[in-house]
């Protein structure tokens, strides 16, 4: 695990998806992006949501839909961000997490596609 990404997973998931303790907070990930994946749920938790994280299957496509008890944690769950290396942005699973919304609201995160270096986390955080 590196520490550092895990701290600028923390600035993330506070600025800007504005978790909070004890908030059900689920990340989806599929193997390409496991490692990224693995530094926001340590993040999650360490910040006192009740962090879960899922790694599926990589998708073929962009907007091809997780499977079914995937789709069923998105939606009850209050924070969910996908890193995976095809985004599910599109996908009827993230529209209905989003039209689930629970009591507090319902916040997601999307990142699909490939950056190099995970220069993507460290344009929102350059510290």
């Amino acid at each position: 695990m590196n520490p550092q990404l895990t701290e600028i997973s923390k600035n993330v998931l506070k600025n800007c998806l504005g978790l909070r303790e004890q908030e059900t907070f689920l990340v989806v990930s599929d193997e390409e992006k496991k490692e990224l994946a693995e530094s926001l749920y340590e993040a999650g938790r360490s910040l006192g949501a009740e962090a879960m994280l899922v790694v599926m299957k990589g998708r073929s496509k962009p907007g091809e839909e997780p499977p079914a008890p995937i789709a069923a944690a998105m939606s009850g769950s209050q924070v969910v961000v996908c890193i995976t290396e095809y985004s599910l942005t599109h996908t009827k699973a993230r529209k209905q997490a989003a039209a689930d919304r629970r009591p507090g609201g319902h916040h997601a995160g999307n990142y699909g596609g490939h950056v190099p270096g995970r220069s993507h986390l460290r344009r929102l955080y350059p510290g």
